[in-house]
């Protein structure tokens, strides 16, 4: 539980306050709504902008203090998210294997649906052997020649709902240099040149989550509490 949260959760227990009291004072009228939302809020979701900027309402409490809870919680998200790509890193530079990525004409599958239900993603990588780098230059050049040349006969140049395949991507470790990376043509031979500038590889991670919540609504997240004010209430005539 992050600190705005716990912060919350111990006002109200404090204050002996029922969640529909605070919901109340939010500004949700419609109590099955504001319950959803709030349940997602303790949950961790912070992205509801309305509920953040109207905490102090419910609970009843100085704007200043739910702004220096905000503030702390923005902290604990971003290390979370440091933590996070760290650990997801280690993971994948541990178990990573050599291999070709398939460029083609377009890098957004469509239709997009098509691509996910059939799994064509996996048509856009060639897995190298795991002794790939320990193979001299010459047995490697044999061996992505026969790869690409069976790969552009087995799909005849094409990858379903991505295009015609353009050139191939070499990423032989993890931690490569994308500048880099050699590049070979349909045929398998080296390729140098302005149609081979872009050695950009989408690594097709699954969506970057923190304590259940995605990626999406995390940078949400931090940017509504960036914005959690300390202003006075308006004074109404």
């Amino acid at each position: 539980m992050y600190t705005l949260q716990k912060y919350i959760c111990d006002l109200m227990r404090e204050k002996k306050l029922k969640k529909s009291v605070v919901l109340g004072r939010i500004g949700y009228t419609n109590l099955s709504k504001g319950t959803r939302r709030f349940k997602a809020f303790m949950e961790g979701d912070m992205s509801n902008s309305f509920l953040i900027n109207n905490l102090h309402k419910g609970v009843e409490t100085d704007r200043s203090e739910i702004k220096k809870m905000a503030d702390k919680t923005r902290e604990e998200i971003q290390q979370a998210i440091e933590e996070e790509v760290l650990r997801r890193q280690a993971k994948e530079r541990q178990s990573f294997i050599p291999y070709l990525y398939v460029k083609t004409e377009r890098e957004i599958p469509s239709p997009i649906f098509a691509y996910a239900i059939m799994g064509f993603g996996r048509l856009r990588r060639i897995i190298l052997p795991e002794n790939f780098n320990y193979l001299s230059e010459l047995e490697k050049a044999e061996l992505i020649k026969k790869l690409i040349s069976k790969w552009q006969n087995a799909y005849e140049g094409i990858v379903p709902t991505l295009g015609r395949i353009r050139y191939y991507i070499l990423r032989e470790v993890y931690d490569d240099i994308e500048e880099n990376r050699k590049v070979y043509d349909i045929t398998g031979t080296p390729a140098l040149g302005e149609g081979y500038q872009d050695k950009s590889i989408d690594n097709g991670h699954a969506t970057l989550s923190v304590k259940g919540q995605p990626l999406d609504n995390i940078i949400k997240s931090l940017h509504v509490l960036e914005k959690v004010q300390e202003d006075p209430e308006p004074f109404i005539h």
